[in-house]
């Protein structure tokens, strides 16, 4: 949400003009979660939050963790939410709305014509963000609200905006500007956190918990993290979580650089050890 108030917030500066209020939308596809706002944006430039609208698409969900595909419900569930959203922004008489897409849009093989889709039932364009772009806009985005971030100091606000940017994707080196400029202490907890969320973000892979509990044991040479997957209502036993353990280890390499021990992952009720 925070990048999606600095998309509006580039959207004000453009399009402000003196003596003149203007209504404008920003929607964001992210994963699992759609969000739009609707703004007024005054002549001096502020912006004052109108409506907003948020929906659960969970787009990332089905066939695309395993085929890299949007699966057709998917899809389906995206054009509903997007002909609700272009429903508020008519009711709303926004001059203009503007529509992200995050990873998951950007990762699609199918990306394109899911792309076309939208654009047809939106009746505007959709930028496909870079991964650079999305992370800067995130960072940004925290940075600039920090005044919703109540009881946090600056350097605690720079840390969860570094945090933002580097929980995938690039790993953080201390010779990146926005983190050399921390104190060397702060540094060295931002690399070591952003190694964590990096395995948890991986565990979380499917985005449904197929996980439900994680246990780290610390042995001589090596840490051993024990998943222990959640129950499946269905069928009512164990969920196969593969797919968590196999994104997990992708993340090891910087994991086991920072804390300059190995990592393995053992799955409870399991005697093999990876």
């Amino acid at each position: 949400m925070d990048a999606l108030n600095n998309i509006t917030s580039a959207n004000r500066s453009k399009d402000s003009t003196a003596g003149t209020e203007k209504m404008l939308a920003a929607v964001d596809m992210g994963t699992n979660t759609f969000h739009m706002i609707v703004v007024k944006v005054g002549p001096n430039g502020r912006f004052r939050k109108v409506d907003s609208h948020k929906e659960y698409v969970r787009l990332g969900s089905g066939t695309l963790s395993t085929s890299g595909i949007i699966a057709i419900e998917a899809e389906q569930r995206a054009l509903n939410a997007m002909r609700r959203f272009r429903q508020l922004a008519e009711f709303r008489q926004t001059e203009m709305m503007r529509i992200v897409a995050t990873s998951a849009v950007r990762e699609a093989k199918n990306s394109g014509k899911f792309v076309k889709k939208v654009e047809e039932v939106a009746g505007v364009g959709v930028e496909v963000l870079s991964g650079k772009d999305e992370a800067r806009l995130i960072y940004l985005g925290i940075l600039q609200n920090n005044e919703h971030l109540h009881g946090y100091s600056p350097m605690e606000i720079e840390v969860i905006a570094l945090l933002a940017r580097y929980h995938r994707k690039k790993f953080p080196r201390y010779r990146h500007d926005c983190l050399s400029k921390l104190p060397q202490e702060v540094q060295k907890k931002v690399v070591a956190l952003s190694a964590i969320i990096r395995i948890a973000v991986a565990f979380e892979r499917r985005n449904f918990s197929a996980i439900e509990h994680v246990d780290v044991k610390n042995a001589k040479e090596k840490y051993i993290i024990v998943v222990t997957p959640s129950v499946d209502p269905l069928i009512g036993s164990s969920r196969d979580v593969s797919l968590e353990v196999w994104a997990a280890e992708s993340e090891s390499k910087h994991f086991e650089e920072v804390f300059q021990r190995k990592m393995s992952i053992a799955v409870a009720g399991n005697t093999a050890t990876n």
